[in-house]
């Protein structure tokens, strides 16, 4: 144990979890532009896989991409970030729209936290959404997460204001009778090793 992650890669029944590479910039862009007014530049893009692959190459924060293996397409991404202190992760992801309501953030959410407690053998995963994002609350409930504080004033509100945060963690001593740990994955090292 100590705070690093030492996943490049995971495969679950439909999704292909790998750290972000400089060549996924478009497909990011794509993605993250989905359904928006003013969408993300390719500039943008290479920015923040920049500094997603220095954190994750410093061990500082763990960034990756979902991509859908039929199609191949990015769908979305998933993050173990060790914001509370060592021996912990807050799991965080996205979708892109038109991936949204076939469970692929639930199978991307399942198959970090069997990593997290699997691999890296942490003793707490979070997970954190804001109050109104009852999807994301209802995947970390449906996970075996458990509903574990609210912290008022939170998240800034677009339009002004401040939203509260719910906060749902996991133990370990919780973990093996959760559906997460049903979930199918595979993971590999960086050297293509499988570590789970």
């Amino acid at each position: 144990m100590g705070g690093v992650l030492p996943v490049w890669r995971i495969e679950t029944a439909r999704l292909t979890i790998r750290r972000w590479s400089a060549g996924d910039a478009n497909a990011l862009a794509a993605a993250r532009s989905e359904g928006l007014e003013r969408g993300v530049s390719v500039e943008e893009a290479v920015e923040a896989l920049e500094r997603w692959c220095r954190r994750f190459d410093q061990n500082d924060d763990f960034v990756y991409a979902a991509w859908a293996r039929d199609p191949d397409a990015l769908v979305g991404g998933v993050g173990a970030h060790p914001r509370f202190g060592p021996g912990s992760f807050e799991i965080g992801y996205w979708l892109r729209p038109s991936a949204t309501g076939q469970g692929l953030a639930t199978e991307m959410a399942g198959a970090m936290t069997r990593v997290a407690f699997e691999v890296e053998r942490v003793p707490l995963v979070e997970i954190r959404c804001a109050r109104s994002n009852t999807a994301s609350a209802a995947i970390a409930a449906r996970l075996g997460y458990v509903h574990d504080a609210t912290l008022p004033r939170r998240v800034p509100l677009a339009t002004g204001g401040l939203e509260d945060v719910l906060v749902f963690a996991m133990f370990a001593e919780g973990y093996e009778a959760s559906a997460a740990r049903g979930f199918v994955a595979s993971a590999f090292d960086g050297e293509g090793r499988r570590v789970l």
